[in-house]
């Protein structure tokens, strides 16, 4: 199936994690995914006014989740609300084959998808008859599947209580508010701060609940008093009438009176400056809410609204309608999609009517009650909102366990409903701790007024439990006479709340109504799916992670260890890595094994191997500080950094105390308003319940409880109930509801995906095998170098920029009048072409080299493809000539640079960054890239067998003749170094004009077993990745220098072949018994493979291969000898033949012998002269070198006096004792 997705409508943070969600989602469900850009305007427009709709890989949306607004554009199309833009859209998807479509936007957007799906049916209909489409289109696309997402910050859909992009926009608002707040108060002025909301309020609600707002107008629900101005006035008039310095009003943007009169910003300002003489100032926020990175909210939320959707296509059918999908409380969900449409459209009907209660209850309860909320702690008290005098309480609050943000927003919410009503909010500062020394006061309406943008815990908190001193908490509780208890914290507040519930056995005191509210960033509390501040911790986590991996990708191939907090719970680690796109989480919940870090790391591997070469992305992994007390983040550190390679390199980040702190985000403020405000009300139900029974109570476990977000629903939870769910001795839940969370998080980072393709492509190949390199496998029975898995394989139709797009566009044409027409041939013969393998030695290392012979119509008859093994990469240059062997060196040239300019070849061959890689002459590619080439080519078929090419790990593969020199080398300084003799009775030294091969034949006696002069492919060595060769100096001389006649150790600078022919050089000999000349040896034709030249030149880009077969040089030098002998043998017959004419014309003119012979002699001198090159006559004396023996005995130190004899050093030494000891007897 194939699923294309598009943004519209106006753009909101978030949309871009749907798009990831929704595409790598489709993937793993094996769908084809697409994008369309610019909304239904690219739709419209498809791919014949530009490219609109287009295909879309793996990691075409990697990284997208943290950037805001929409990368695939959108906007408003005017074009598609007609039927003319709707049919053209429809011809659009067909010419793609595109079977289902998934929007992102608002009502309006969403509207418009449905008619959308409405249409279809008639509008293919109407394109069959036009002929645009055939039958077969016809039936095949005959259903086309919509699904919507709700994009908007106004949260202003119907039947779910959070849009995408709400939170983000928010968290702005509040951000601006709470910077206002510092400016307000020094001044004593008020503030207007406009947001958006032109149909809806929610924002406006939101704020003033969480930025502790004085007033706010909104669309659903307009002041009651007529004219409004009297009611504002006078509410702000009680609050500075209490000593309040500043106020602060929200209002919506599209907000008005009850006679649905707009609501201005200007006005209100007017209104408080006139009336109220106070200073007042307009902030218009505008657009500014919408910018900015999303929130954690805003990408965990749409991430799992994408996977939702794609799972609704696939399970859409005609007859099923379209699916939005929304969330209530914390549960994904599915709603028909026009019934949203229809009940959002309700709302602005009932305003329209004036009918502002069925407007505010059609928003949903969610909504009614955070508006309400806000009327009960912004509006001041006033003796008719107070209860009876005999139904007040007195309310303890108790802060318990780790601070955490949205503690105090609860206890202000606390505190000033408590006073408008009329109870006394008493609280206890350090937990019980200071509940035993008495540190209990009354809280105050303006003294907790700005407690609600403040993080971690007013009233103090520690770990400390009842259980210290039970009977005296009882104690201080009638002391203080607390007729309630509101205890916030985590999972010591739930654990507090059952000892004290234990504790009603035996203390009358704690027979009263008694509430736990779940406050930790760990979200421990069992049965809970929500707890006040883990929003806040996994902002914080959401921009630590931000930057750590802003960070990891300019370094493009570093790893990240981040540790986070949460005890034995790994909420906030599954949850934030699902958020920052972290590959990797650790938590306690899953142990850490020996078999897990064996599979990561080898995912690592996997995944760095395939990303493109110079643009590899940073990445997270984040552990739970209490994931494992063997494998904390340091030793994962190392291990992963040692396991790396040169592939990637670790650090590591430990956030700690960071995410406990920080002003808490606006859904931990709002959130606690509400949560606070109905433990009240649970309070005060059970209170008054308690009073009938007189003055002997007795509560029952129904009236201590915890209040818990289950799925969409909020419950409340005995706390002897939960108690059966809690893991104790963990501290944590025994059911975790985000468990399925971590899974998620780790598909789509392709994690099990990677692991399950690599494992079915290699079959028996161990996996181990992929070294420090990550692009060569050499174990088991197979040599397989990674190919591109199908979720990452490139389209001709992937998701490009519009400046990489043009690049593609400009490719240069091939040379296609100077193919080879030889290939057809090659590829039809049977069998086919073998590949041939050979080891050569550059910069002392030995690189295992693949060759294929290709027939060309040239004068050498053949050009050769070569693959380097140690990085997988094939020599592009090589490619090139086999495919078009005559075309011309510019040719050549602009293909391989066009190649270097759109391709990324770093990791193939040597470079001045790449120092651990081995430098070969050419330009390399890597094999994925050289199967799409080939195919250009023409020589795909060959390509592939050079690509899939299986050198046996257990064959020994012969060295070209300049590693065997070299391992000769090695071997003879080995034995020279550790004193062993070797006695070499005949040497053959044979030396090749162009790769100077030696053919050696040596018989030698050790007491080591002697070392072979092959090697085996399994052994090949790994480059160090902090160690390089030094490159070696080009050699300007004619012919090469010989080795010192006395050294005994061989340069370790490896020679290089020129580009002409050199003289042959000579092997160092450090020792020879025989100064005879050697007789000269003919070569051997090697029979397994033909040896590549292993020249590597300092520049690359020369451009020049020089890697040619030895055999073929060895040809070419036969050649030139013969030719040369052929000459000389041609001059000497001339010679002769002009010797003999003279003498013949001496004789005539009755010249005298002597002179002619004397003139036969000059003539052959000249003639010899004139010669390039003279060969020795079989008569002549040969050169020969006279080896002296290295002295072995002490030499003799010359002195100025004569040494008369010898003296052994311990003779002499106790000679002169004795001498001594004479003379000081002598003196004594």
């Amino acid at each position: 199936m194939k699923i294309a997705v598009l943004t519209s409508g106006g753009d909101s943070a978030g949309m871009n994690a749907v798009v990831r969600s929704v595409v790598r989602s489709g993937i793993l469900k094996g769908c084809e995914m697409w994008v369309v850009r610019e909304g239904y305007e690219g739709l419209v427009r498809g791919n014949t006014q530009g490219r609109y709709i287009v295909r879309v890989g793996w990691d075409d949306v990697r990284g997208w989740y943290s950037q805001g607004g929409t990368l695939i554009g959108t906007a408003r199309s005017a074009t598609f609300r007609t039927h003319e833009g709707r049919l053209a859209a429809a011809d659009n998807l067909i010419k793609e084959g595109i079977d289902a479509l998934v929007v992102c936007g608002g009502d309006g957007s969403l509207t418009g998808a449905d008619l959308f799906r409405s249409e279809w049916p008639s509008l293919i209909q109407e394109l069959h008859n036009q002929g645009v489409i055939n039958d077969a289109q016809l039936q095949k696309h005959s259903h086309l599947r919509i699904c919507g997402l709700v994009g908007s910050i106004d949260n202003d859909m119907s039947l779910t209580d959070l849009t995408i992009g709400a939170p983000t926009a928010l968290q702005r608002i509040c951000e601006a508010i709470d910077n206002i707040n510092s400016t307000a108060y020094s001044h004593s002025r008020a503030f207007v701060v406009e947001v958006m909301g032109r149909d809806c309020g929610w924002l406006a609600v939101l704020a003033g609940v969480a930025g502790g707002a004085d007033f706010i107008f909104i669309p659903e629900r307009p002041p009651k008093v007529n004219p409004w101005e009297d009611e504002l006035c006078a509410e702000i008039q009680k609050h500075r009438a209490i000593g309040k310095r500043k106020t602060i009003v929200i209002v919506a943007e599209g907000a008005h009176d009850a006679e649905l009169q707009p609501i201005r910003a200007e006005y209100i300002k007017d209104v408080l400056t006139e009336r109220l003489g106070l200073d007042t100032r307009v902030t218009t926020l505008g657009h500014t809410q919408r910018g900015g990175p999303p929130c954690a909210m805003d990408r965990i939320l749409p991430t799992l609204q994408g996977v939702e959707a794609v799972e609704a296509i696939l399970e859409a059918k005609p007859g099923t309608p379209s699916y939005m999908i929304g969330i209530q409380e914390n549960k994904i969900i599915r709603v028909p999609l026009m019934e949203a449409v229809e009940a959002t459209r309700d709302v602005a009907r009932a305003v329209k009517a004036k009918d502002f209660d069925r407007a505010l209850a059609a928003r949903g309860p969610e909504f009614v009650e955070y508006f309400e909320a806000f009327s009960s702690v912004a509006s001041l008290f006033d003796q008719h909102t107070q209860i009876a005098p005999e139904l007040r309480m007195r309310v303890g609050i108790i802060h318990m366990g780790a601070p955490a943000g949205g503690m105090n927003a609860a206890t202000r919410a606390l505190a000033r409903y408590c006073i408008r009503q009329g109870h006394t909010p008493l609280a206890v500062h350090n937990g019980f701790r200071g509940l035993l020394d008495d540190i209990v006061d009354e809280l105050s309406w303006l003294g907790v007024d700005a407690w609600s943008a403040r993080g971690g815990s007013e009233l103090g908190t520690n770990r400390f439990l009842p259980s210290i001193d039970i009977g005296t908490v009882a104690s201080q509780f009638q002391k203080y006479g607390f007729d309630a208890v509101v205890i916030i914290g985590g999972f010591e507040g739930f654990h507090s709340l059952l000892q004290l519930e234990e504790g009603r056995k035996h203390y009358p005191a704690f027979h009263i109504p008694m509430v736990h509210l779940p406050a930790t960033i760990s979200n421990n509390v069992p049965m809970t799916e929500y707890s006040l501040g883990s929003d806040t911790s996994l902002n914080s986590l959401v921009s630590a992670c931000d930057a750590i991996k802003q960070s990891a990708s300019a370094s493009r191939d570093r790893v990240f260890v981040v540790e986070t907090q949460g005890g034995k719970c790994g909420y906030i680690a599954t949850m934030g890595a699902l958020a920052t796109g972290a590959t990797l989480a650790y938590t306690p919940e899953d142990p850490i094994t020996l078999d897990m870090l064996r599979r990561d790391v080898r995912f690592l591997k996997i995944r760095y191997a395939y990303d493109v070469k110079g643009r590899r992305e940073g990445r997270i992994i984040i552990r739970n500080e209490a994931s494992s007390n063997v494998y904390s983040t340091s030793v994962l550190t190392k291990m992963f950094q040692e396991e790396g390679g040169n592939l990637f390199d670790a650090r590591s980040a430990s956030l700690g105390h960071t995410l406990q702190g920080g002003v808490p985000s606006p859904m931990d403020r709002a959130r606690a308003v509400r949560l606070s405000l109905k433990c009240m009300v649970f309070l005060e139900q059970h209170h008054q319940a308690l009073l009938q029974q007189g003055q002997k109570r007795n509560a029952g476990t129904e009236t201590a409880a915890v209040i818990t977000i289950q799925s969409s629903s909020l419950e409340w939870v005995p706390v002897q109930v939960m108690h059966k769910h809690a893991d104790m001795v963990n501290r944590r839940g025994k059911e975790a509801w985000w468990s399925g969370i971590k899974e998620l998080a780790e598909n789509l980072g392709a994690k099990p995906q990677f692991l399950g393709i690599q494992k079915d492509e290699l079959k028996s190949t161990s996996l181990e095998g992929v070294g420090k390199s990550g692009v060569c496998v050499l174990q088991g029975d197979r040599t397989t170098a990674p190919n591109k898995p199908p979720l990452l394989r490139p389209s001709s139709s992937s998701f490009v920029t519009p400046s990489a797009l043009s690049s593609t566009m400009n490719r240069p044409q091939l040379p296609v009048d100077h193919a080879n027409k030889r290939i057809q041939r090659i590829i039809e013969s049977h069998p086919p072409p073998q590949v041939k393998y050979q080891l050569l030695n550059c910069q002392g290392k030995e690189i295992l080299v693949g060759r294929l012979k290709v027939e060309t119509p040239t004068d050498s008859g053949h050009a050769f493809i070569l693959r380097r093994f140690d990085t997988g990469a094939v020599s592009l240059t090589t490619m090139f000539r086999a495919a078009f062997p005559t075309a011309s060196e510019e040719m050549e040239r602009t293909e391989l640079q066009w190649v270097k300019d759109n391709h990324d070849l770093s990791g193939n061959n040597g470079s001045n960054r790449e120092s651990h890689i081995t430098r070969l002459a050419g330009t390399w590619v890597g094999p994925n890239l050289a199967v799409e080439l080939g195919d250009e080519y023409s020589i795909g078929p060959l390509i592939n067998i050079v690509v899939n090419a299986q050198p046996d790990p257990n064959a020994s593969y012969k060295r070209s003749a300049k590693a065997a020199a070299a391992s000769a080398d090695a071997n003879h300084q080995h034995t020279t170094t550790t004193g062993i003799s070797q006695h070499v009775s005949t040497t053959s030294i044979t030396a090749n004009a162009g790769s100077m091969n030696f053919n050696t034949s040596t018989s030698r006696t050790s007491s080591v077993s002697g070392v072979s002069n092959r090697a085996s492919v399994g052994s090949l060595p790994t480059p160090s990745p902090t160690t390089t060769q030094p490159t070696p100096k080009r050699r300007k001389e004619s012919s090469p220098v010989p080795q010192s006649i006395q050294s005994t150790t061989p340069s370790k600078t490896p020679l290089r072949r020129s580009n002409r022919a050199k003289s042959p050089a000579l092997k160092p000999v450090s020792t020879l018994t025989s100064v005879g000349t050697p007789a000269r040896s003919p070569r051997k034709r090697l029979e397994q493979t033909t040896p590549v030249s292993d020249n590597t030149p300092a520049d690359e880009e020369d451009g020049k291969v020089e890697a040619v077969a030895a055999q073929e040089l060895h040809d070419q030098d036969v050649r030139e000898q013969k030719k040369l002998i052929q000459d000389l043998k041609a001059q000497r017959a001339a010679a002769e033949k002009e010797k003999e004419e003279r003498a013949r014309q001496a004789q005539e003119d009755g010249e005298d012998e002597d002179e002619a012979e004397a003139d036969g002699e000059e003539a052959s001198s000249a003639s010899a002269t004139t010669s390039k090159k003279r060969v020795r006559e079989g008569g002549e004396p040969e050169l020969k070198f006279e080896f002296k023996e290295p002295e072995v005995g002490e030499r003799e130190f010359a002195s100025n006096r004569r040494v008369r004899f010898q003296m052994e050093p311990r003779t002499k030494s106790f000679a002169w004792g004795v001498a001594a000891f004479a003379v000081g007897m002598g003196a004594v």
